[in-house]
């Protein structure tokens, strides 16, 4: 033991990979999440949109 234990490089690298992949799998997460959320939103507008069209067609054949 006289020398100086070298630098835990595995430990190091083998723990930030695993820190990136962790932070990707979120981004892919929150991407795929956020892609949902506006086509949901784009769902109803499309719908509330659908409605209005129709009233107003009714409202124009009478």
């Amino acid at each position: 033991f006289k020398q100086k234990p070298s630098f835990p490089w595995l430990a190091m690298t083998s723990s930030l990979g695993f820190l990136l992949i962790i932070l990707l799998i979120g981004h892919v997460v929150h991407a795929a999440f956020t892609r949902v959320v506006k086509v949901v939103r784009d769902f109803h507008e499309m719908m509330e949109l659908k409605a209005r069209a129709e009233a107003a067609d009714i409202a124009k054949s009478q």
